[in-house]
């Protein structure tokens, strides 16, 4: 599923987003309670656990509603599922629902099941693998030869970026609205993940809009796009990540859950503003 050259498609850019969102906030609400059940603190964050999964399905169904939106006939969807051999677009669609259904699984199944079932355990390892192959396929789909923008490394890391800066920010908002006190270990698990993956992210629109700029052609022409008619926005994209990173980290351990929210959506608004200029870089060589 992909927008007309230059013109960001807002139900993409939400399909894309929310959906790296929620495979980031089940891969951080999982190895929070995993890691802390090792140190004997999972019943501080259990409770929270039970909050997550279904948030992670909201982000999911709402995602993929947009998606279905982008189609011109959304009731032909079914038909994207048939070739798997060689559309990424079929596997994006696929990994998708079998990622949503592992992570429906867990939720019916509840915290009786988490304790006490070996197989709970065998489906939450197999939904980690789900939602990050999903990420992969997501950003496989948009790199294509004819798009020297998308059809670099740049797509999956800013992709998986977004799933590794989001997912932890959902979840400090979680916890700040639940819970008076955050434990000390998740808020340094959860300040590192903010803190790494904002950086990191920056790191990643730098370098490649500087590699574009030094390219030739349709690379060129799109980074001259993101400089000159989108710099304002690119600004803005950079500065609201680092921005809403500083403000959850020094908003999430304060008791006030309205400073790690605000931060949360700043973090959000940033993501947006980043794939809606991913899609307006797009230039076809040739053409």
């Amino acid at each position: 599923m992909r927008p007309a050259a230059g013109k960001p498609a807002w139900s993409l850019v939400i399909f894309t987003v929310f959906t790296q969102a929620a495979v980031g906030l089940f891969l951080v609400g999982t190895w929070l309670e995993r890691g802390l059940a090792r140190q004997g603190l999972a019943r501080e964050i259990g409770t929270h656990l039970e909050v997550v999964l279904p948030v992670v399905l909201v982000l999911l169904a709402t995602g993929f509603l947009a998606a279905f939106f982008h189609l011109g006939r959304p009731g032909a969807a079914r038909f994207a599922l048939a070739n798997l051999k060689a559309s990424w677009l079929s596997r994006e669609l696929t990994l998708g629902v079998a990622f949503a259904g592992a992570v429906a699984v867990l939720a019916v199944a509840g915290k009786g099941e988490r304790n006490t079932a070996g197989w709970y355990e065998a489906v939450q390892i197999g939904a980690i693998v789900l939602g990050l192959a999903l990420v992969l396929a997501i950003a496989k789909v948009y790199m294509i030869r004819t798009v020297p923008a998308w059809n670099t490394a740049a797509t999956p890391a800013a992709f998986l970026l977004t799933t590794l800066l989001l997912g932890p920010a959902l979840f400090a908002g979680i916890l700040s609205t639940t819970t008076p006190q955050i434990p000390a270990p998740v808020l340094t698990r959860l300040a590192s993940f903010v803190s790494v993956a904002a950086l990191c992210q920056v790191l990643v629109t730098a370098t490649h809009v500087i590699r574009l700029i030094r390219q030739t052609g349709a690379a060129r022409e799109s980074a001259i796009v993101l400089l000159t008619i989108h710099g304002k926005a690119l600004g803005l994209r950079v500065a609201g990540t680092l921005l809403g990173a500083v403000v959850l980290l020094g908003g999430i351990g304060t008791g006030r859950p309205e400073v790690t929210v605000a931060a949360l959506g700043i973090l959000i608004a940033a993501e947006f503003l980043g794939r809606a200029l991913f899609y307006a870089s797009h230039r076809r060589a040739g053409l």
